[in-house]
């Protein structure tokens, strides 16, 4: 097993509940915690990091984030500059 396995076996689950937790929606929280991972995979130098597990709870508050914007950007009409 390889640094990434590894670090998304043990991380996985808790990112995603973390996901869950504040978007209240069990598959946006699953898109979430995939992304997150997906851009993890492209930086293999972060794997091994001791802060790792921060730098990946900060990926996800900040995706989530994102997420929250889009919606609250679609669902007011909004998006027309």
């Amino acid at each position: 097993m390889n640094d990434f396995e590894r670090l998304f076996n043990r991380l996985y689950p808790r990112v995603k509940l973390f996901a869950m937790q504040l978007l209240k929606h069990e598959d946006e929280a699953e898109d979430v915690a995939q992304n997150v991972f997906a851009k993890l995979w492209e930086m293999p130098e972060k794997w091994s990091e001791d802060n790792v597990d921060s730098y990946v709870f900060v990926m996800t508050r900040n995706h989530v984030l994102n997420v929250i914007r889009y919606h609250r950007l679609h669902e007011s009409g909004g998006g027309k500059f």
